[in-house]
């Protein structure tokens, strides 16, 4: 399949694959983490979610005092591995975007960072043993 011709499915279970091999957790599979994925279309939105019991007393603390230590470890966290996401699929050969952003819980922030995932690669050298 070419780059061209990829589906939001077809690129979802494709990340799923190379994730999996290089050990990179589903949300609610690890220990500090894992991602979530959203497929639009053509493309796949992924997302990094810390823990989910770290991430809710993140979130608390985070609406009274964003500046407090647990929040700005929870987005460094998730900006981490984000970036870490998007260069593990780029270096894999998929054709991906990170689309920068503010990962708060404001309301009256611009965005959320986003990771799009437009394109598998043709040849899938995670998958050749």
């Amino acid at each position: 399949m070419t780059p061209s011709t990829s589906t939001g499915e077809t690129i979802a279970h494709d990340v799923r694959q190379l994730f999996a091999r290089v050990g990179i957790p589903q949300k609610g599979d690890g220990a500090a983490g894992g991602y979530d994925m959203v497929v639009r279309g053509s493309q796949v939105r992924l997302m990094w979610w810390p823990q989910e019991r770290f991430n809710n007393l993140a979130w608390n603390r985070g609406v009274d005092h964003p500046d407090h230590p647990l929040s700005r470890l929870e987005r460094a966290t998730t900006v981490a591995m984000e970036r870490a996401m998007a260069d593990v699929l780029y270096a894999a050969g998929f054709s991906v975007g990170l689309v920068p952003g503010v990962p708060s819980r404001d309301a009256d922030k611009t965005r959320d960072p986003e990771v799009w995932v437009a394109a598998c690669p043709e040849f899938k050298a995670w998958m050749s043993d």
